[in-house]
């Protein structure tokens, strides 16, 4: 069985950092570049020790706001460490799971960089079920009968989209990067599971791509479901407007207080001026209503 430390650092002081350096003999930069933050995953070389900069993510659903860290992990022939910046997904499990699988063991500080690349993986496997949810119900909105607006939610859930694929956009570069590295994998079952992890990293920004083509085709359907909606209600407003300006214009005729109107002095004129403003915004309304406008 390899042996190996692991030292696992969450946001540390200086005077940490310089105790672990000297203890293990690490490049005090290299631990510097880990904690600098980084808007995309990254991979480094520093003689005999490689740095991996990962962003773990997580979904908090109720807000629909895509939570991305960072974590630092720099290892050696004898050492992995690792440092998160914020709150991280505890590595109990892992450790406790690496102590009992001796097989793993023997890849040495590769197996810890495993296990956390595979906890990485499928935290963002997490995230895109809960984005999967989101989606589907932006579509059921927008598609559905009732009228409302989902142009907010649709740009800021893209925009949560955008962010999350420069976080897992690189990771199959860099994994291939690894894959490549003379010193590791130096194993069969280091490499597939590299491999394994790499085609997972790589449906994951299929499918981060897959929901930003539904989201732009939902927020489509719902610019084009306004401008209808819009349409059709211009088209009632001009109808409307057609039907009572009939009986408009005819009283604005009579108005005029002319001296000699049609039927002004017969005794009914009143009410056959009347029965011809109702007959003619009668006759508009069918025709509107048949043609679609109301």
């Amino acid at each position: 069985m390899a042996r190996f430390t692991w030292v696992e650092l969450t946001e540390p002081s200086p005077e940490e950092l310089d105790a672990v350096c000297h203890r293990f003999g690490l490049p005090r930069f290299a631990l510097d570049i880990g904690l600098r933050p980084h808007h995309r995953t990254r991979v480094e070389h520093y003689g005999g020790h490689t740095l991996l900069v990962l962003k773990p993510a997580s979904y908090l659903d109720p807000d629909e706001i895509i939570e991305i860290r960072q974590l630092a992990v720099l290892f050696g022939d004898e050492v992995v460490v690792t440092i998160g910046n914020g709150h991280q997904e505890p590595f109990a499990t892992i450790a406790q799971e690496l102590q009992a699988d001796a097989a793993s063991l023997e890849l040495g500080p590769l197996a810890v960089v495993h296990a956390i690349l595979d906890q990485l993986v499928g935290g963002y496997t997490d995230v895109l079920d809960g984005l999967d949810n989101d989606v589907d119900q932006i579509e059921t909105q927008v598609f559905s009968p009732g009228r409302g607006s989902h142009a907010e939610r649709i740009y800021r859930l893209k925009s949560e989209v955008q962010e999350f694929r420069r976080a897992v956009g690189p990771l199959p570069d860099q994994l291939d990067e690894l894959l490549a590295e003379d010193r590791a994998p130096e194993s069969v079952v280091a490499a597939h599971h590299l491999r394994d992890l790499r085609a997972k990293a790589v449906r994951a920004t299929e499918h981060i791509d897959h929901l930003d083509g539904l989201l732009n085709s939902a927020l489509s359907a719902h610019q084009a479901q306004i401008g209808i909606q819009q349409n059709n209600d211009m088209r009632r407003i001009s109808a409307w407007v057609a039907i009572v300006a009939t009986p408009t214009a005819i009283a604005g005729v009579y108005g005029m207080n002319f001296r000699h109107m049609p039927e002004l002095e017969w005794r009914y004129g009143y009410f056959l001026v009347l029965s011809v403003m109702a007959t003619i915004c009668v006759v508009l309304y069918r025709l509107f209503k048949r043609s679609g406008w109301l």
